[in-house]
């Protein structure tokens, strides 16, 4: 077991006994899994920054250490792994720290994280107090300190009150600012803009932490072994390449990011088909655009940038074939029930109505024997329905792994299975079907919903 709050004399651990504490507690334990670990903040933030009075602590009663059978929820420092020990830390000590001195500022800018940090004329300053309140909102995600002297912000030729952003110290080049001053006039909502247009930069460094952030644009990222904790220099050797080429691309709708591959190995693999072995300890480069569009560069990553140019270039041109993730297309795929890849235009023209089932392969032994009338049924009644409509020559019946191929945007799988109704060009408008299971619903369903009259035929033996 690791101990990773040794130090951290600002974070209290409790052992709770849950037999012992009262009603209330148990209704609320008993929504959640155990152990339970329940953050207290001592206090709101003090522009002074001033310890809080003992009025303000949140105190808890420690129970009996006896344990009674599996209601006692021992939380303990042993057993914090490194991901609630660093949610813990943020939710200790005041949301915004308070400078005193440009050692104390130097000290603060010098992490592994970026900082925002606030320069004002004094503790009663009205700006000062609109900071600490996005500071409140913001703290979990981002690391703030303010400071009443003004002298602070001198080193960086301002001489009145401001906010200074301070990308890590490990980032940086030569390509942009390590300082980014917020001149425009403070609100929680112009902070939180600043905050999230500057606080990345031109390349930032895509984490597991940081990812949804990041990918709600369209979004280029190099993997590579990139370690800034142990190796800054040979991190930084690619990701200054990587800069070079796409610092001459900025601002035409594309972000770029540098990644640990080793932490996506299982999304490089399962996303873009990627193996493990692929390219050395060459970059990979992929980009993922916010519709869920898949692109991977399979010329070899160069030194001199040539490659990744030629792969931008091809990209703003239109010309970069999406990647999609797809099981083979079978060379005999003649039954009823259609077996294509992701791309819909393999399964039915513009000038087809289209019925699909996703479905995960894996799961149709398990869901037959928990819910036998919703998945072994459907699953018959599909074959049926493909049968009855085999001689129609406007209609496509489909089915889908969607944990093996990608769908589709538009089609938002929740549960297997999920079925979707695809009008005559309308591929990309499908509408969830959501009616009765029976063969009889499906046909009602799509006389009311298809676009021309239903050519029935007898049954079929072959599906």
């Amino acid at each position: 077991m690791k101990c990773f709050l040794i130090g951290c004399r600002s974070l209290l651990l409790s052992v709770i006994n849950l037999s012992d504490l009262s009603r209330l507690m148990m209704s609320v334990c008993s929504q959640r899994s155990l152990p339970v670990i329940f953050p207290t903040i001592s206090c709101y933030n003090s522009p002074s920054g001033s310890a809080p009075c003992q009025s303000q602590l949140t105190s808890l009663r420690s129970a009996p250490s006896k344990v009674v059978d599996r209601w006692c929820v021992n939380v303990c420092v042993c057993v914090l792994s490194e991901g609630i020990c660093q949610y813990m830390k943020k939710q200790t000590g005041p949301d915004s720290a308070l400078l005193r001195t440009k050692e104390d500022l130097h000290a603060f800018v010098n992490n592994y994280d970026a900082s925002i940090v606030g320069v004002f004329s004094g503790a009663d300053s009205s700006h000062l107090a609109e900071f600490l309140k996005a500071a409140g909102l913001l703290r979990e995600q981002f690391r703030f300190a303010h400071s009443t002297d003004l002298q602070l912000a001198e080193d960086h030729g301002i001489n009145s009150e401001c906010v200074l952003l301070f990308r890590p110290p490990r980032l940086s080049n030569t390509f942009e600012d390590s300082v980014v001053v917020f001149r425009d006039y403070l609100t929680i909502g112009s902070l939180r803009r600043f905050i999230r247009d500057h606080i990345y930069g031109l390349c930032p460094h895509l984490t597991l932490e940081n990812r949804d952030r990041l990918r709600v644009r369209d979004l280029l990222t190099a993997y590579f072994d990139l370690d800034y904790h142990h190796n800054v220099r040979g991190s930084n050797y690619w990701r200054n390449r990587v800069m070079k080429v796409v610092s001459k691309y900025a601002g035409r709708g594309l972000t770029f990011s540098v990644a640990n591959k080793k932490d996506f190995l299982s999304e490089l693999e399962e996303d873009f088909g990627l193996g493990t072995s692929d390219g050395g300890e060459l970059p990979f480069v992929t980009i993922r655009t916010r519709l869920g569009h898949k692109y991977t560069m399979r010329e070899e990553f160069t030194r001199d940038g040539q490659s990744l140019e030629r792969f931008l270039d091809e990209y703003f041109a239109g010309r970069l074939k999406r990647y999609v993730k797809s099981e083979p297309v079978p060379e005999r795929n003649t039954a009823d029930v259609k077996l294509g890849d992701a791309d819909f235009d393999y399964l039915a023209s513009e000038h087809e109505t289209m019925l699909v089932k996703f479905y995960h392969f894996c799961l149709l032994r398990i869901l037959c024997l928990s819910e036998p009338l919703t998945s072994t049924l459907v699953l018959i009644q599909m074959f049926s329905l493909s049968s009855q409509l085999y001689s129609d020559p406007n209609i496509v019946i489909a089915k889908m792994n969607a944990v093996n191929n990608d769908v589709p945007l538009g089609y938002d799988v929740q549960g297997f299975p999920t079925i979707y109704f695809a009008p005559v060009g309308k591929k990309d408008e499908p509408i969830r079907y959501e009616g009765g299971r029976e063969l009889r619903d499906f046909l009602r369903f799509l006389k009311r919903e298809a676009s021309h009259s239903l050519v029935l035929s007898g049954s079929k033996d072959e599906l």
